[in-house]
């Protein structure tokens, strides 16, 4: 099979990626620009081999009242074997190229899960336990509250990311600043 073929293949999917814009493989949904930046990729490699064909062609070799005579022409295959080669090493770069950025883009069921949050209080986001705390509390309290470990506070409190009032006996946390804290306004 000639390697115009694979060309030709992959400039018609180049062109069909350029026109539909944003595409679904492979779990994957690429955005238009990234679509547009593979489409052209798959053009580039037929485009690339009839330059290059053109380029190394002696034109005064082909005889334009009969052109095909010039097929057999050693210096004619000697030049399309070039082109050939060069087209096809654009060919295995541009469908890398691609395969590349495709698969670098995160999956479907990746992108609609729940960000992680920065936070390293796990289960902060949880419903309070139904029970009514006190508006000041304790280390120990915040933690039944936010149902994670006393170490946890401590290290939020240490961070600078839960703001306590130090006491003879311990911290003393308002009970809005740990709700401010859950809603994500750190402002207070």
């Amino acid at each position: 099979m000639s390697m115009d073929f694979f060309s030709v293949v992959a400039f018609i999917i180049g062109l069909v990626f350029l026109f539909r814009g944003e595409f679904r493989i492979a779990e994957r949904t690429v955005p238009r620009t990234q679509a547009r930046t593979i489409a052209i990729l798959l053009m580039a490699p037929l485009v690339i081999g009839f330059c290059t064909l053109s380029l190394l062609l002696d034109p005064t070799l082909i005889d334009l009242d009969d052109p095909m005579a010039a097929m057999d022409d050693p210096a004619v295959l000697q030049a399309a074997t070039q082109a050939g080669i060069i087209q096809l090493g654009a060919l295995v770069v541009a469908v890398s190229a691609s395969v590349y950025l495709i698969y670098s883009l995160p999956r479907d069921s990746e992108r609609s899960a729940p960000a992680q949050s920065s936070r390293p209080v796990p289960n902060m986001a949880a419903a309070p336990v139904p029970k009514t705390y006190p508006s000041i509390m304790t280390v120990s309290e915040a933690a039944e509250y936010l149902r994670v470990g006393e170490a946890d506070i401590q290290a939020l409190i240490d961070e600078g990311k839960l703001a306590a009032a130090r006491t003879s006996s311990g911290y003393r946390i308002a009970k809005q600043v740990i709700d401010d804290y859950l809603a994500g306004d750190t402002e207070r």
